[in-house]
């Protein structure tokens, strides 16, 4: 084995340890402050509709938040970052926002989204039990494979 290969080796064996230690990364609920590995968490990420305006303004779903549903306590707690959290100067995240529960758990499901045990989507679909938003899910995705 020559020496790039042994790099090779070792770079892809870094990666699985690192994916091993982020599977292993626990997530707080900021209600009940039990804590969730993030393998076994779930997460909704909801979107709303901007109809459409004018000749060429709107018909898209935009980004709105996310929802960590703790398995433990059974509450959905809003992870997000509202227009007053940010200097309007800068654009940057003002202290007294980094400390607030929902901006904090909002920067960890976004750095951390793709070890996530579930990843469920929401289209104004409001009110909505987990399970049928599993099942809407299910619905999308086999629609999508269908497609072709």
């Amino acid at each position: 084995m020559n020496l790039a290969q042994k790099i090779d080796h070792q770079i892809s064996s870094l990666e699985e340890q690192k994916q091993t230690i982020k599977l292993r990364q626990m997530v707080t609920c900021p209600h009940c402050k039990k804590r969730t590995r993030i393998s076994k968490a779930t997460i909704i990420v909801d979107y709303f509709y901007v109809p459409p305006r004018g000749c060429t303004g709107g018909d898209y779903w935009n980004f709105n938040e996310y929802l960590y549903c703790c398995s433990k306590c059974n509450v959905n707690t809003r992870a997000y970052i509202g227009s007053w959290d940010k200097d309007w100067k800068t654009e940057e995240l003002t202290l007294s926002a980094l400390k607030e529960a929902r901006v904090i758990l909002f920067n960890f499901i976004k750095k951390n989204i793709e070890y996530f045990g579930e990843v469920l989507k929401s289209y104004d679909e409001k009110r909505l039990e987990l399970d049928e938003l599993r099942a809407l899910n299910e619905e999308r995705k086999e629609r999508k494979n269908d497609w072709w």
